[in-house]
């Protein structure tokens, strides 16, 4: 049971942890109406970031033509692993507002993906942990 409520590695929480994680940057930011406003990421992290996100349909292409649900699993845990370097790498609420409003579309558009991931895997996500 240890092992599969982890909160790090590959399970369900983590994932779970990580959708939580950017509602919570929003909540601190103070994030009332999230956008995604399709700026172009600057630096490498957050380059990483938005091409980790544009593979989710095929993610889910992938998933649903070889009916195979951990495909979406790995998936999904693949961009938490980016999405949470990005976090660790690059201040969101400390940059100036032109780089923290970037910053804010990519942990938006994370969550969204995320969100959306679990949904499609049945896993209810929690905005707060």
């Amino acid at each position: 049971w240890d092992k599969m409520l982890a909160l790090d590695g590959n399970t369900a929480p983590y994932l779970m942890y990580t959708y939580a994680r950017c509602r919570s940057i929003q909540r601190k930011g103070g994030v009332e109406e999230p956008l995604v406003d399709g700026t172009a990421p600057v630096e490498s992290h957050e380059r990483d970031l938005a091409m980790a996100l544009l593979r989710f349909p095929e993610a889910v292409k992938l998933t649903i033509n070889n009916s195979r649900p951990n495909m979406l699993c790995d998936y999904l845990y693949s961009l938490a692993s980016v999405f949470n370097r990005f976090y660790y790498e690059m201040p969101v609420l400390k940059a100036t507002q032109e780089i923290k409003n970037r910053r804010l579309s990519l942990v938006e558009a994370t969550a969204r993906v995320m969100g959306k991931g679990l949904d499609l895997l049945g896993v209810k996500t929690l905005e707060r942990m």
